[in-house]
C-alpha cells in the first residue's frame, strides 16, 4: 500500500478530554480550502472570459456603427441641403424655417458628438424597449445603462475577486 492511500484512510489519533477522538489533520483542511480556492479562480477565469468575448463583440459592433454613420452622414447631409435649396427656391419663408430647422439639428448633433460622455460602444450595446422612447410610460429601461457599462463593471468586480484570490502565503 502506498503512503498516499495510508495518509487518506487512517485519520489522525488526538486525546482530547481523557479519550481518544478521530480528527483530521489540519493538512486536509487547507488542501480542501486550496481545491475550492483553485476551482472558485477558474470558474472567475471562465467569466471573465466570457465577459471580455461579450464586450470584444460590442467594440466590433460599435466600430461597424461608427464606420457606418460617417459614410452615410455625408450623403444624408447632401439629400437635406438639396431640400433645402428646393423648398428655398420654391418658398423663401419655408426654405428659411427648413435651413433653421435643419441648422439646430446639425447643431445638436454636433454638441452631443462632442461631449465627453458619448461612447459608440454605448449606442452599439443599448437594449432597447418598445416602450423606452416614451417618457410618458413608467418602464424600467428609463435611466438603465447600457450593456457595455455594466460588462465593464463586471469585469472590474472578478479581476478584483482574483487579486482577492491571489497567490496565497
Amino acid at each position: 500500500m502506498s503512503w498516499a492511500a495510508v495518509y487518506w484512510t487512517q485519520p489522525l489519533l488526538r486525546k482530547g478530554e481523557g479519550a481518544l477522538i478521530y480528527a483530521w489533520p489540519d493538512v486536509l483542511a487547507k488542501r480542501m480550502h486550496q481545491m475550492d480556492r483553485d476551482t472558485e479562480i477558474a470558474q472567475v477565469n471562465r467569466e471573465l472570459e466570457t465577459l471580455r468575448e461579450r464586450y470584444a463583440t460590442y467594440a466590433r459592433s460599435s466600430r461597424r456603427l461608427r464606420v457606418v454613420f460617417w459614410i452615410w452622414l455625408p450623403i444624408v447631409a447632401l439629400l437635406i441641403v438639396a431640400l433645402m435649396v428646393k423648398v428655398l427656391l420654391q418658398d423663401t419663408l419655408m426654405g428659411m424655417f427648413v435651413a433653421g430647422m435643419v441648422a439646430a439639428i446639425s447643431l445638436l448633433i454636433w454638441l452631443v458628438g462632442r461631449s465627453q460622455t458619448f461612447r459608440w460602444i454605448d449606442i452599439a450595446s443599448v437594449q432597447w424597449s418598445p416602450f423606452s422612447l416614451d417618457a410618458s410610460i413608467p418602464s424600467v429601461y428609463h435611466g438603465r445603462r447600457s450593456d457595455a457599462q455594466l460588462i465593464e463593471d463586471q469585469i472590474a468586480e472578478r479581476e478584483l475577486r482574483l487579486k482577492e484570490l491571489g497567490p496565497e502565503s
